[in-house]
């Protein structure tokens, strides 16, 4: 959570440069303490690989800040130092960028699948800041196409989406006892997402693996399950404010949160107006896993 702490009054620029210094730190701090540090063993050599444990965040899931997003096949494999690989790729489907065959690099120690020629993936590739040449990163969607299939459909998706935006993510179930914590997907049960500008709600079902889909137009919403069970999400520190999940036209985000069930009654008096979303009655299809 953030938190305010009183300094004594300076000059009005220098006070909010001072303002902005802390919160950037706070933030930096935070983001920081979200990554999850592996160690792992390759071709007999240790290696470290970080990777993001946030959750209560909303994040990009669509092609925004990639040069090049489509489905391929790798057609030559190289190896490049002690834990890399260069790929030469031949693409199938493209969703950004064109289709003229590509080489990029890739750390195959931290990458979650061995990769191999012939292999045909759904890659997402961004140019390195240094060395100005393609990579795959191990921290990008990229993944095997035999286990791609909501985002080949969410990238179509957002390439016929005029006025919308798509919002999807999981959510997980914590459960306190005396054994300790246990998490588990809130399976088919009710998410609403709210505008905060406008008020108007909307809602979706997740599958047996939590997740959950909508195609919204654009504004800031809360994403919340839906009150009949009291169920409440769990502060991490990272949670996002009530309202400030993002969708903007023709892009996607994703907002993967925790929740835990409260003893507090939440019984209300007035029923919320709701509207269908496109997908609140197609979970399944986007929702779920091959």
């Amino acid at each position: 959570m953030l938190t305010a702490t009183y300094i004594r009054p300076v000059a009005h620029s220098h006070k909010w440069r001072l303002f902005v210094l802390a919160l950037t730190v706070l933030c930096l701090v935070q983001i920081v303490s979200a990554q999850i540090l592996v160690t792992l063993e390759y071709r007999g050599k240790k290696v470290t690989c970080g990777y993001s444990g946030l959750r209560g965040v909303a994040k990009s899931c669509g092609a925004q800040g990639y040069e090049r997003v489509f489905t391929g096949t790798v057609r030559s494999l190289a190896d490049v130092g002690d834990t890399d690989k260069l790929l030469g790729i031949e693409p199938d489907e493209v969703f950004v960028g064109d289709s003229s065959r590509v080489t990029a690099i890739t750390n195959q120690a931290c990458l979650r699948d061995e990769i191999h020629s012939g292999d045909k993936w759904l890659f997402y590739l961004s140019r390195d800041s240094k060395s100005q040449k393609l990579e795959m990163s191990y921290g990008s969607p990229s993944k095997p196409i035999v286990g791609a299939k909501e985002e080949i459909s969410m990238l179509r998706d957002l390439g016929r989406l005029s006025e919308a935006g798509i919002l999807t993510g999981t959510v997980e179930l914590l459960v306190q006892n005396r054994d300790g914590k246990k998490f588990s997907p809130l399976a088919n049960h009710r998410i609403v997402a709210k505008n905060e500008k406008v008020g108007s709600a909307y809602e979706a079902m997740t599958n047996t693996d939590g997740y959950f889909w909508f195609e919204l137009p654009p504004g800031w919403y809360n994403i919340t399950a839906a009150p009949e069970f009291h169920f409440e999400e769990v502060d991490t520190g990272l949670s996002m404010m009530r309202g400030s999940v993002p969708v903007k036209q023709g892009e996607c985000w994703e907002h993967d949160f925790t929740v835990e069930q409260t003893k507090r009654s939440t019984h209300t008096s007035s029923k919320l107006a709701t509207h269908s979303s496109t997908r609140s009655s197609t979970a399944e299809v986007h929702g779920a896993k091959p």
